[in-house]
């Protein structure tokens, strides 16, 4: 079994490079337009020049943004004919459709607030998607539909391929969302913050803290520990899991990170 890591890294990690940093220039370009739009204070002149062009400039990128739009997706499709040349222009030709589909998606409030509510729930597992399409949907050169062995034909799509994608494609996503539900289970359970709620304990009145601050300065005349020490102090259970699994985020995260390098050790 032959694995090219520069490829693997490529894929996965070059095509979409640049378009963290687009994302974050557009959201720093949306908040200065936006202080601009609802100000009243005194503004410099670019700020009252684009203010006074804003409601012409509007339409003027929704039209580009529509003739972006179309011209990517006929040229795509024209001029590269394989993935390889796709792939090797994908880092600098993803900002197009990206940028465009969203000016398009907020160029009107019906655009804006209509949605597909099959679509919203595939990208609410699209994560999981695409991790398990390798494993449950495609076969394994990842360009063709994973093959049940039940059904026997010509091996085209409609002639024999679509009874395998029927079958395949609803356990797909009936797994995705279950892993999806899971994964949202488990990060919850791992950021969760247990350090203030541990600090704070159980809210006493003030007359039962203040009997117990009583109680505690006679028994610490004896050496013995007061009533809150005995009633706050943990339980061995419980510093057994703190030392396991502990309150703070950053703890936790050291740990598993120590687990995982400790396995990839030992694996190899």
């Amino acid at each position: 079994m032959s694995f090219d890591a520069g490829e693997f890294f490529h894929h996965r990690v070059d095509q979409d490079q640049y378009i963290v940093y687009v994302g974050m220039l557009v959201a720093m370009l949306y908040v200065w337009i936006k202080d601009i739009l609802s100000s009243d204070k005194q503004q410099d002149s670019l700020s009252r020049t684009l203010r006074k062009a804003f409601p012409a400039l509007q339409y003027l990128v929704i039209a580009a943004s529509i003739l972006a739009f179309g011209y990517y997706f006929y040229w795509t499709n024209t001029a590269l004919k394989s993935t390889a040349a796709f792939s090797k222009l994908q880092p600098y030709l993803t900002i197009t459709p990206i940028l465009t589909f969203i000016i398009l998606r907020n160029a009107h409030p019906l655009l804006r607030n209509w949605h597909s509510a099959a679509f919203a729930w595939l990208g609410r597992y699209s994560g999981e998607m695409y991790v398990m399409q390798n494993h449950l949907w495609l076969a394994v050169d990842q360009e063709s539909v994973l093959r049940t062995g039940f059904f026997h034909g010509d091996d085209t799509v409609w002639g024999d391929r679509w009874r395998d994608l029927v079958l395949i494609t609803p356990l797909y996503l009936i797994a995705c969302s279950i892993v999806g539900d899971a994964t949202g289970v488990i990060a919850n359970w791992f950021i969760e913050d247990h350090e203030s709620t541990e600090a704070t304990g159980d809210t006493k009145p003030v007359a039962e803290v203040e009997m117990g601050l009583l109680a505690g300065e006679v028994m610490e005349e004896d050496g013995a520990l007061s009533t809150e020490e005995v009633a706050n102090r943990p339980s061995v259970l419980q510093r057994e899991k703190a030392a396991v699994w502990p309150a703070r985020v950053r703890d936790r995260g050291t740990r598993v990170l120590f687990v995982m390098w400790l396995l990839k050790i030992l694996y190899t």
